[in-house]
Formats: structure tokens, sequence, C-alpha cells
């Protein structure tokens, strides 16, 4: 990104993934903010580089992608593709109205520097999977409770106007410490899942979204799990993911997915991408 005299991160953001700007806005959204934050991120890596003499371990952002993505790195260029995909549905799927609510979501998304970005890809998926379901619709983000806490979401049942609080909870799985034993999985979900339901519920209806990352054999263990087994928490849902699917015979086709794991791959002949 080596743009002079215009803002870096709208221009790019304009060219590879153009839906959030139909959502946003082209003015109005902070978008100088948001290149300055860029910037500082980019002297502090320069910083880093020269005290480790030029070697050390970043996390990925979006910004990363992108630069991948103009090298012609089709893993790079797949995953840009889910989140274009993504923001086109919700522009299209949202009012004028939840557009603005989005906002501050899709800021996050941009000022992440490090691979906690996709915790606002998982954020705007979900919520976008409950609006197409057309049960729904969105009432607020970034809620405040009773215990002053904050929660994610809260949307709205079109038949009967009933609200829901909704929470996404993301978890980037460790290849290292994924097992398919079933009782070390519930032992897993245990932990990471009901702390965090107790810290949120209340007294409106609520349910948790726990949304896993990670490489499709990773994912593949839960969705194997899960079609064995349902989730054994109240207020929480079957965990979704995102997969990609792509053709060994045409590299330029693919098929993305975000859904529940237990059936993110099923009716599916083509290669996983890596």
């Amino acid at each position: 990104m080596q743009e002079s005299n215009m803002n870096r991160v709208k221009e790019n953001i304009r060219f590879y993934l153009p839906a959030i700007i139909d959502i946003v806005g082209d003015t109005d959204f902070g978008w100088e903010r948001i290149d300055k934050l860029f910037s500082e991120e980019l002297i502090k890596r320069t910083a880093k580089a020269n005290d480790n003499c030029g070697t050390w371990t970043i996390q990925a952002t979006i910004y990363d992608i992108i630069i991948e993505a103009k090298k012609q790195n089709l893993e790079a260029m797949r995953l840009l593709s889910f989140f274009q995909r993504l923001l086109e549905e919700l522009s299209m799927n949202l009012t004028a109205e939840e557009k603005k609510i989005i906002r501050k979501n899709i800021r996050d998304f941009l000022t992440r520097f490090d691979v906690r970005y996709l915790d606002y890809v998982g954020e705007l998926a979900v919520i976008n999977n409950l609006i197409k379901s057309k049960i729904y619709r969105l009432e607020n983000v970034e809620t405040k409770l009773a215990s002053e806490k904050r929660i994610d979401f809260k949307i709205k049942k079109t038949n009967d106007g009933k609200l829901y609080l909704v929470e996404v909870l993301n978890i980037h799985l460790d290849s290292e410490k994924v097992e398919s034993d079933e009782e070390k999985i519930k032992i897993f979900l245990n932990h990471r899942l009901a702390k965090k339901v107790e810290s949120k519920k209340s007294d409106t209806d609520f349910f948790l979204v726990p949304v896993l990352w990670g490489g499709w054999q990773d994912i593949k263990v839960y969705s194997d799990y899960f079609k064995r087994n349902k989730m054994h928490l109240t207020n929480v849902l079957e965990p979704v993911a995102y997969a990609t699917f792509a053709d060994p015979k045409n590299e330029t086709f693919y098929l993305h997915r975000f859904g529940n794991v237990s059936n993110l791959f099923e009716s599916v002949n083509l290669m996983m991408d890596e």
C-alpha cells in the first residue's frame, strides 16, 4: 500500500472490499483516523524489524491479506473473496438504519492490527446469517446490561417483536491442542464457554454463538463431534465456522461457507483450501 497524497486505507478498501464503502459511505466514517492508525502500525513494524535485525514474527491483518492478494496469493485471494461476499450480503440485507448500527464493527475490523481482526469478521458473519434467515432484525450493538457489561448484539424477532441478546465468542483453535476425543472436546467447550455464558446472561433472552477459526482439519474434528452430539450447555448454540472449498481442476473456482460446523462439509466434493 504505497499510494501517496491519498487515503491509502480507503483506496485499497475501495478496490479490494468495495462493499465496505457501500455500507459505511465514502465520507463521515473516520477514514483519516484509520489511515493514521495504519501508518503508525507500519512505523511500529519497521522499528521492530530494526530491533530484531529484520527477523520477527507478525500476526496477519486484513492489510497483510490485501498485500498477499496483490501478489496473487490464492489463499489470500480466496479469503478476500469471502470477506467481500459477506459484506455484499450485509449491504443487500441490512436496512439503512442497520448499516449505521454496524459501522462500529467495521471500524473495529479495519483498526485491529493482529489476527484478531477475524473476531469482527465472525461478528459480522453471525449477524448476516441471522438477518438472512428473515426471522430477525438488528436493533443495536454493544448493548449495556444491568451488570454494566456489554453484549454484542440486540436483535428483534420479526413475527412477534421479541428481543434477544446475542454474544459472539470467537475461538482460534490451536492445531497442536485439537483432539478428537469427545470427552476432551467437551471439557474444552466447558472451559471456553461456560464462564462467558454466566458473565453475559441477563433477564432478556440470551444466546451465545461460538465461532471457530482454524485449518479445515481442525474444524472437521468439531464438525464430526457435532454430527454425533448436541451442544450440552444452556444458552449456547452449535458453533459456526468458515471454510473455503476449491476445485483442484480450476484454481479460480471456490465455494465459501459459513455456518453450523455439523453440516459445513456436507455435499462438497471439492478440495479444501489450506
